[in-house]
């Protein structure tokens, strides 16, 4: 992945770093993200536990050294959408409902979901 990186797009006081890069082989944009040892390991646990929900991004790889994960990249979301037009009452729908199932997957494993 050397030389793919095109733009930093987050960083927190936690130090989680996303970067929007090319997958060579499949010419996707992905993100790269890499995080301090106990959350880079509780993320990508997880991000493989719930592959399945939908909803939710998805892990496409993991490196080891350094510690990265490879995420899906999504072209839009909410805020931006909203920003640009007013969403249709069923595109809210659709999108609260997607959440709320991500979620609901999430606390039936015992899993809280913080916002951070």
């Amino acid at each position: 992945m050397a030389g793919c990186v095109r733009t930093l797009i987050y960083y927190t006081s936690w130090f989680a770093l996303l970067t929007c890069c090319s997958n060579k082989k499949t010419k996707q944009d992905v993100i790269v993200k890499t995080a301090p040892d106990f959350l880079f390991r509780n993320e990508r646990d997880i991000l493989k536990r719930f592959q399945t929900i939908s909803s939710l991004r998805r892990l496409i790889d993991e490196v080891q050294d350094p510690p990265l994960l490879v995420l899906e990249h999504l072209d839009s979301n909410l805020l931006i959408e909203s920003a640009t037009k007013k969403l249709q009452s069923s595109e809210v729908k659709c999108v609260t409902k997607a959440v709320l199932q991500a979620l609901a997957a999430l606390h039936e494993e015992g899993i809280v979901h913080t916002g951070t």
